[in-house]
Protein backbone atom coordinates (compact mmCIF):
# COMPACT_ATOMS: atom_id res chain seq x y z
CA UNK A 1 0.00 0.00 0.00
CA UNK A 2 0.97 3.82 -0.60
CA UNK A 3 -0.10 6.04 1.15
CA UNK A 4 0.48 9.56 2.54
CA UNK A 5 1.17 10.87 6.09
CA UNK A 6 1.52 13.75 8.06
CA UNK A 7 3.59 13.41 11.19
CA UNK A 8 4.40 16.54 13.94
CA UNK A 9 4.25 19.05 11.08
CA UNK A 10 0.65 19.72 9.42
CA UNK A 11 2.72 21.17 6.79
CA UNK A 12 4.74 18.40 6.07
CA UNK A 13 3.52 15.43 4.08
CA UNK A 14 5.46 12.52 3.06
CA UNK A 15 4.99 9.66 0.62
CA UNK A 16 5.12 5.82 2.34
CA UNK A 17 4.51 2.17 0.88
CA UNK A 18 3.99 -0.56 3.19
CA UNK A 19 3.48 -4.47 2.94
CA UNK A 20 -0.68 -4.80 3.33
CA UNK A 21 0.14 -7.99 5.65
CA UNK A 22 1.92 -5.47 7.45
CA UNK A 23 4.86 -7.78 7.48
CA UNK A 24 7.32 -4.90 8.46
CA UNK A 25 7.07 -1.20 9.23
CA UNK A 26 6.00 1.56 6.94
CA UNK A 27 9.18 3.20 4.31
CA UNK A 28 9.50 6.73 3.36
CA UNK A 29 9.82 6.61 -0.24
CA UNK A 30 9.35 10.27 -1.39
CA UNK A 31 13.00 11.22 -0.58
CA UNK A 32 13.61 14.88 -0.11
CA UNK A 33 9.92 15.73 -0.76
CA UNK A 34 8.69 17.40 2.25
CA UNK A 35 5.15 17.85 1.25
CA UNK A 36 3.35 15.75 -0.88
CA UNK A 37 0.29 17.21 -2.51
CA UNK A 38 -1.01 14.43 -4.92
CA UNK A 39 0.27 10.78 -6.00
CA UNK A 40 -0.82 7.97 -8.20
CA UNK A 41 0.60 4.68 -8.74
CA UNK A 42 0.94 3.54 -11.88
CA UNK A 43 1.49 -0.70 -11.63
CA UNK A 44 2.79 -1.18 -15.64
CA UNK A 45 6.10 0.72 -14.71
CA UNK A 46 5.99 0.31 -10.88
CA UNK A 47 6.21 3.63 -10.11
CA UNK A 48 4.50 6.67 -8.35
CA UNK A 49 3.67 9.97 -10.05
CA UNK A 50 4.02 12.80 -7.12
CA UNK A 51 3.42 16.40 -7.48
CA UNK A 52 5.18 18.55 -4.85
CA UNK A 53 2.80 20.80 -2.53
CA UNK A 54 5.56 22.95 -1.90
CA UNK A 55 6.08 26.67 -2.90
CA UNK A 56 7.46 25.82 -6.33
CA UNK A 57 5.45 22.70 -7.89
CA UNK A 58 7.10 19.85 -9.73
CA UNK A 59 6.50 16.26 -10.72
CA UNK A 60 8.90 13.29 -9.68
CA UNK A 61 8.59 9.86 -10.77
CA UNK A 62 9.78 7.34 -7.58
CA UNK A 63 10.12 3.98 -7.80
CA UNK A 64 7.75 1.58 -5.67
CA UNK A 65 10.44 0.08 -3.63
CA UNK A 66 12.33 3.75 -3.46
CA UNK A 67 15.00 2.68 -5.20
CA UNK A 68 15.40 5.27 -8.14
CA UNK A 69 13.86 8.58 -7.33
CA UNK A 70 13.38 11.18 -10.61
CA UNK A 71 12.80 14.91 -11.34
CA UNK A 72 10.16 15.14 -14.23
CA UNK A 73 9.99 18.82 -14.33
CA UNK A 74 12.27 21.41 -12.95
CA UNK A 75 10.05 24.88 -12.52
CA UNK A 76 11.54 27.62 -10.29
CA UNK A 77 8.37 30.18 -10.80
CA UNK A 78 6.00 29.37 -7.59
CA UNK A 79 3.61 31.02 -10.18
CA UNK A 80 3.67 28.04 -12.53
CA UNK A 81 0.18 25.51 -11.55
CA UNK A 82 1.15 21.83 -12.90
CA UNK A 83 -1.31 19.28 -12.96
CA UNK A 84 -0.24 15.56 -14.03
CA UNK A 85 -1.54 12.25 -14.86
CA UNK A 86 -0.01 9.11 -14.94
CA UNK A 87 -0.36 6.61 -18.51
CA UNK A 88 1.30 3.00 -19.31
CA UNK A 89 3.49 5.15 -21.72
CA UNK A 90 4.69 8.00 -19.25
CA UNK A 91 3.42 11.20 -17.51
CA UNK A 92 1.29 13.97 -19.09
CA UNK A 93 0.76 17.07 -17.71
CA UNK A 94 -0.39 20.76 -17.90
CA UNK A 95 1.17 24.01 -17.37
CA UNK A 96 2.33 27.54 -18.00
CA UNK A 97 6.11 27.61 -18.28
CA UNK A 98 6.33 31.17 -19.39
CA UNK A 99 3.44 32.61 -17.21
CA UNK A 100 1.90 34.05 -20.26
CA UNK A 101 -1.79 32.69 -19.44
CA UNK A 102 -1.07 29.97 -22.33
CA UNK A 103 -1.35 26.64 -20.62
CA UNK A 104 0.44 23.83 -22.57
CA UNK A 105 0.11 19.92 -22.76
CA UNK A 106 3.46 17.68 -22.04
CA UNK A 107 4.20 14.14 -22.49
CA UNK A 108 7.77 12.75 -20.07
CA UNK A 109 8.93 9.29 -19.73
CA UNK A 110 8.92 8.41 -16.43
CA UNK A 111 12.90 8.74 -16.80
CA UNK A 112 12.62 12.08 -17.41
CA UNK A 113 14.79 11.58 -20.80
CA UNK A 114 12.57 13.29 -22.82
CA UNK A 115 9.85 15.86 -22.49
CA UNK A 116 7.33 16.62 -25.81
CA UNK A 117 5.20 19.24 -26.02
CA UNK A 118 1.69 17.66 -27.54
CA UNK A 119 -0.31 20.74 -28.24
CA UNK A 120 -0.14 23.39 -31.06
CA UNK A 121 2.76 25.57 -31.71
CA UNK A 122 0.96 27.35 -34.13
CA UNK A 123 1.26 30.96 -34.44
CA UNK A 124 -2.18 31.96 -33.26
CA UNK A 125 -2.34 28.70 -30.45
CA UNK A 126 -3.89 30.78 -27.24
CA UNK A 127 -3.64 27.95 -25.02
CA UNK A 128 -5.81 24.54 -23.74
CA UNK A 129 -8.98 25.66 -22.48
CA UNK A 130 -12.46 23.36 -20.43
CA UNK A 131 -12.28 19.96 -20.69
CA UNK A 132 -10.04 16.89 -21.43
CA UNK A 133 -10.15 13.10 -21.59
CA UNK A 134 -8.55 9.96 -21.76
CA UNK A 135 -9.28 6.97 -23.62
CA UNK A 136 -10.13 3.72 -21.59
CA UNK A 137 -6.72 2.23 -21.93
CA UNK A 138 -5.16 5.76 -21.24
CA UNK A 139 -3.03 5.39 -24.67
CA UNK A 140 -5.08 8.26 -25.97
CA UNK A 141 -5.73 12.30 -24.91
CA UNK A 142 -8.06 14.81 -26.03
CA UNK A 143 -7.92 18.44 -25.00
CA UNK A 144 -9.15 21.86 -26.39
CA UNK A 145 -7.27 24.37 -27.80
CA UNK A 146 -7.68 27.68 -28.15
CA UNK A 147 -6.85 29.67 -31.23
CA UNK A 148 -7.17 33.71 -32.10
CA UNK A 149 -6.56 34.97 -35.70
CA UNK A 150 -5.00 37.57 -37.05
CA UNK A 151 -8.49 39.40 -36.77
CA UNK A 152 -8.72 39.96 -33.50
CA UNK A 153 -12.73 39.31 -33.28
CA UNK A 154 -12.30 35.82 -34.49
CA UNK A 155 -11.49 32.75 -32.46
CA UNK A 156 -11.92 28.57 -32.37
CA UNK A 157 -11.63 25.79 -30.51
CA UNK A 158 -10.20 22.83 -31.54
CA UNK A 159 -10.92 19.22 -30.29
CA UNK A 160 -7.62 17.67 -30.91
CA UNK A 161 -6.84 14.09 -30.25
CA UNK A 162 -2.69 12.56 -29.46
CA UNK A 163 -2.07 9.06 -29.40
CA UNK A 164 0.60 8.42 -26.72
CA UNK A 165 2.02 5.53 -27.96
CA UNK A 166 3.44 7.24 -30.93
CA UNK A 167 2.41 10.61 -30.49
CA UNK A 168 0.29 11.14 -34.11
CA UNK A 169 -2.19 13.44 -33.53
CA UNK A 170 -5.35 15.26 -35.37
CA UNK A 171 -7.76 17.69 -35.03
CA UNK A 172 -11.30 16.13 -34.89
CA UNK A 173 -13.85 18.91 -34.34
CA UNK A 174 -13.32 22.88 -35.01
CA UNK A 175 -15.88 25.40 -33.75
CA UNK A 176 -15.61 29.01 -34.98
CA UNK A 177 -16.52 32.34 -32.85
CA UNK A 178 -16.46 35.90 -33.61
CA UNK A 179 -17.12 38.55 -30.77
CA UNK A 180 -19.59 40.49 -32.99
CA UNK A 181 -22.38 37.46 -32.47
CA UNK A 182 -23.99 36.94 -28.79
CA UNK A 183 -23.81 33.54 -28.03
CA UNK A 184 -21.78 30.50 -26.51
CA UNK A 185 -19.98 28.56 -28.77
CA UNK A 186 -17.86 25.89 -27.08
CA UNK A 187 -17.04 22.43 -26.36
CA UNK A 188 -19.01 21.24 -23.47
CA UNK A 189 -18.11 17.47 -22.46
CA UNK A 190 -15.94 14.85 -24.63
CA UNK A 191 -16.34 11.27 -23.79
CA UNK A 192 -13.73 8.65 -25.63
CA UNK A 193 -15.33 5.62 -27.23
CA UNK A 194 -14.65 2.94 -24.93
CA UNK A 195 -15.19 0.22 -27.16
CA UNK A 196 -12.97 2.35 -30.53
CA UNK A 197 -10.61 4.25 -30.21
CA UNK A 198 -11.42 6.02 -33.64
CA UNK A 199 -14.42 7.84 -32.15
CA UNK A 200 -15.13 10.21 -30.12
CA UNK A 201 -18.64 11.65 -28.42
CA UNK A 202 -19.03 15.28 -27.30
CA UNK A 203 -21.13 17.78 -26.27
CA UNK A 204 -20.81 21.10 -27.98
CA UNK A 205 -23.05 24.61 -28.31
CA UNK A 206 -22.22 24.76 -31.95
CA UNK A 207 -24.91 26.92 -33.28
CA UNK A 208 -24.72 29.86 -30.64
CA UNK A 209 -28.68 29.06 -30.51
CA UNK A 210 -27.91 28.61 -26.45
CA UNK A 211 -28.73 24.71 -27.33
CA UNK A 212 -26.16 22.01 -26.74
CA UNK A 213 -25.91 18.90 -29.19
CA UNK A 214 -24.37 15.77 -28.23
CA UNK A 215 -22.22 14.45 -31.84
CA UNK A 216 -19.90 11.79 -32.66
CA UNK A 217 -16.60 12.52 -34.16
CA UNK A 218 -14.57 10.24 -36.90
CA UNK A 219 -11.10 9.85 -37.44
CA UNK A 220 -10.16 10.69 -41.11
CA UNK A 221 -7.02 10.13 -41.08
CA UNK A 222 -6.73 7.07 -38.60
CA UNK A 223 -4.30 8.55 -35.74
CA UNK A 224 -4.29 4.59 -34.23
CA UNK A 225 -3.60 2.78 -37.53
CA UNK A 226 -2.35 -0.15 -36.90
CA UNK A 227 1.21 0.65 -36.94
CA UNK A 228 2.07 -3.24 -37.62
CA UNK A 229 1.20 -2.42 -41.17
CA UNK A 230 3.72 -1.22 -43.38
Amino acid sequence: MVFTSVQGNSATSRLLRVPVDGSSAAVVISNVLADVNRFQYEPSVERVLVRSGSNVENLYSIAIDGSSFIPLTNFVNPAIEVVGFSTPTGVIYFADPVVDEQISFFHVDYLGQETRELSSDAEFFAGLVGTFALSQDRNAAYFIEFFRSSIIIFTSFRLRAVDLTDFSSADMAFIGNSSLIMGNEEFLRVLPNPTDPFQVFFIADDEVDEQADAYLATFRDGVFIDRFEQ
